[in-house]
Order: C-alpha cells, then sequence, then structure tokens
C-alpha cells in the first residue's frame, strides 16, 4: 500500500563521514587502480597476486599529468586506466598529459588510439574528452557495456560513500548482511566486505560477474541475473543497497524489481538507492551506451518505493534523489 513519504527537498546529501576523500577503485582487464585524493595522488596498482607499483596522477593547473614506474603491459593498462580517471580527480581540466618515456612501443599505439599525440616536450597529450568504446559503437545491454571497461563511465568515478554512508547511517552501521543491486565489478561491495560486513551481489552483466568475483573476497556471494527475479530467500538482508540499478531497469519492470528488494529486507531493514535525475540530450549522446532516456524526477521515484514500502523518505540534489525506504 502507499506508504508515508518524507520530504528533504533540495537538501544536500554528502560524503557522511565516511571518508574524507575520494576513494578511487578503478578496475580494467588485469589490475585495479586503489587509492584516496584528488587533484594529486599516488593510486596502487593491483593485480591478483598482489601491488604492482603506483601510478601518480598530479594537477597542474589546467593540465594533468600521469605517469608510472611500472613497465609491459601492466604499466600500459594503468596508464590507460589513470587517464580516463584523472579528470575525475582533478575537476576542470582541460589536457592530460603522459610521459611518453615510460610507455613501450605497443602501449603507445594503444595510447594514441585513445587520442594520444606528442606534443612540445615530447610528451603525449590530449583534450579532456569522453573516451567512447575501441569499437567505436554505442552498445544498449550491460552485457555490452562491461565487455569493454575502459569505457564504462562509471568505473572510473569514485567509490559511492555518499550512498554507501547513508546505507550505514539509515542501518545502524553494523556488521550487516548487505545485497548490492547492480554490482558490477563490486566497487562498493569490496569496501564494505573490507569492514566486515557480511555482502552478496547481483548484476545481470555475466561478464561483470566474473570480474567482480575475482575482486570480492566471498566469491560464491555474487551471481548473474534480474534485480526483478531476486534468488535469495524472503527476509535475509538488512540492507539493499541499489546505487543506479533500479532507475536503469525498463519502466515495466522498476515495480518488480522494487518489490523483490523489499522481499529480501528483514523487518527493520532499509532499501537506500540512488537515482540520477533526468539527463540531458548532451549528456546521452556522449556516453558509449544508447539510451532514449536516463534518470528518474523525485517524485517518480516516491512513487515507485510507495508501492512496496510503508515508509519512504527522500532527499535531493540537483543532479540526483537519494531514498531510504522501510
Amino acid at each position: 500500500m502507499p506508504g508515508n513519504i518524507t520530504s528533504h527537498g533540495d537538501a544536500q546529501v554528502g560524503r557522511l563521514g565516511v571518508t574524507s576523500a575520494p576513494d578511487w577503485f578503478t578496475v580494467g582487464p588485469t589490475l585495479v587502480l586503489r587509492g584516496q585524493g584528488e587533484n594529486s595522488l599516488e593510486l596502487d596498482a593491483v593485480g591478483l597476486g598482489g601491488r604492482l607499483g603506483t601510478v601518480v596522477v598530479e594537477r597542474r593547473g589546467r593540465e594533468v599529468h600521469v605517469a608510472t614506474g611500472m613497465g609491459g603491459a601492466a604499466g600500459t593498462e594503468a596508464i590507460r586506466l589513470a587517464v580516463r580517471l584523472a579528470p575525475n580527480a582533478a575537476p576542470g581540466v582541460e589536457r592530460v598529459i603522459v610521459r611518453a618515456g615510460e610507455i613501450a612501443e605497443d602501449g603507445l599505439s594503444l595510447l594514441r588510439a585513445d587520442g594520444f599525440a606528442p606534443n612540445a616536450a615530447g610528451h603525449l597529450a590530449r583534450a579532456v574528452a569522453p573516451h567512447p568504446r575501441a569499437d567505436g559503437r554505442r552498445v544498449r545491454t550491460m552485457e555490452d557495456v562491461y565487455s569493454d571497461p575502459y569505457a564504462i563511465p562509471w568505473n572510473f568515478v569514485d567509490r559511492e560513500h555518499d550512498v554507501i554512508g547513508l546505507a550505514l547511517g539509515a542501518t545502524g552501521g553494523g556488521p550487516l548482511r548487505v545485497l548490492d543491486l547492480g554490482c558490477g565489478f563490486g566497487k562498493n561491495a569490496t569496501w564494505l566486505e573490507e569492514r566486515e560486513h557480511e555482502v552478496w551481489g547481483i548484476d545481470i552483466s555475466p561478464t561483470a560477474i566474473a570480474r567482480c568475483r575475482e575482486l570480492v573476497g566471498e566469491p560464491r556471494n555474487y551471481v548473474a541475473g534480474s534485480a526483478t527475479e531476486l534468488p535469495w530467500p524472503d527476509g535475509g538482508f538488512d540492507l539493499v543497497l541499489d546505487v543506479g540499478c533500479l532507475h536503469c531497469l525498463p519502466a515495466a519492470a522498476r515495480p518488480a524489481g522494487v518489490s523483490e528488494a523489499s522481499r529480501v529486507l528483514t523487518p527493520g531493514g532499509a532499501l537506500v538507492s540512488r537515482a540520477f535525475r533526468p539527463r540531458p540530450d548532451w549528456w546521452l549522446a556522449a556516453q558509449p551506451f544508447a539510451a532514449d532516456g536516463f534518470g528518474l524526477e523525485p517524485e517518480a521515484v516516491r512513487t515507485l518505493l510507495a508501492g512496496s514500502f510503508e515508509h519512504v523518505e527522500i532527499r535531493t540534489t540537483d543532479a540526483l534523489t537519494y531514498a531510504v525506504a522501510r
């Protein structure tokens, strides 16, 4: 039945004290870049066997410089990931610079394919711009999106501590049994696992889940499947975390996804969700995936969640809607 709605209007939702700096977890084909900071930071490149080296991202005015002492294929992969991450770590920069002398010839060819060209100093440079998929396509399925980790927009933003902080505040902090809807490569799930929460995850993309299982602590807890048909019994989770999964479902499927989230929660548990507000046409055109529209208005989020939850609290910013539903 319809629930009670509490609205916080345009209250700003921040990091809520979970971390003092952006927290990066960017996944490539064979390694992960991890670290905290912005503008100038050091990122650890970590493979399945452990730490491989460091990538430095340094802001210099309107430029951001990326460098590493790592060689070989791992060094090239780390650089290619870092140059995609760098504009988000240093907002407002206009160019990305890579020290070409550190990159082998096969790596240089990959960077040239990414749009880099030599500058007057002998380094590689390019203007900040979206990175298309290697095959040039604009895809429509999440499985196709995850087939190219270099072109996944949310792979190059920091961990979603705005949502995590809201969720932990809404549930008392834990330790919790958490279901991560649309877990992707495990960016948020790994953080929760490291803090002794029991985490399960689901994603529609088998490719995302295969990579996620390589990175999380409990691989068997993560499955490929739909949020509209969760393979877990009633009442098993204290928290369902939705960082942009439900708003990606087809409109006709969203009520089933919300109903399933409600079903698997314990009494007193919470669904904590973040949805984009509708994106403009220029934003849609810049994405490596094709979409006729993207995002939900706050009133649509309220109506959607109130169909399965008794209490729904809404918070908004100019670009995002946050919801806590019980």
